[in-house]
């Protein structure tokens, strides 16, 4: 669910909320289901109810859920060269731009 997305049901003062994942939640990210929580003190109103995402790692795979695991961080390996690479002409040419704004300002008058 944390890679795809889903629904997840959810307790809350008023019994279980539906709350839509979104695909990709991080470990330690939160959610906050809006007015959900107990009441304020001294208040009318109801406060907010946070939800905490503790990712966990699959302990148990199958050779062929290994398989398609390896198969996507090579794919994501890819990605990865791609962006790479595209940040090193970006910041190779800012180094550049650099330089010669410096060696321009130190040539004597």
């Amino acid at each position: 669910m944390a890679i795809l997305g889903g629904t997840l049901q959810v307790p809350t003062r008023n019994g279980d909320d539906v709350l839509k994942v979104r695909p990709g939640i991080q470990p330690g990210q939160k959610v906050v289901l809006r007015k959900k929580g107990i009441k304020a003190r001294n208040s009318y109103s109801f406060g907010d109810q946070f939800v905490h995402f503790n990712v966990m790692s699959p302990t148990n795979l199958t050779p062929r859920q290994c398989e398609l695991i390896e198969e996507f961080v090579k794919e994501d390996q890819t990605q990865d060269n791609i962006y790479l690479s595209c940040c090193r002409f970006f910041f190779s040419a800012v180094i550049k731009v650099l330089f010669k704004l410096e060696t321009i300002g130190s040539q004597p008058n």
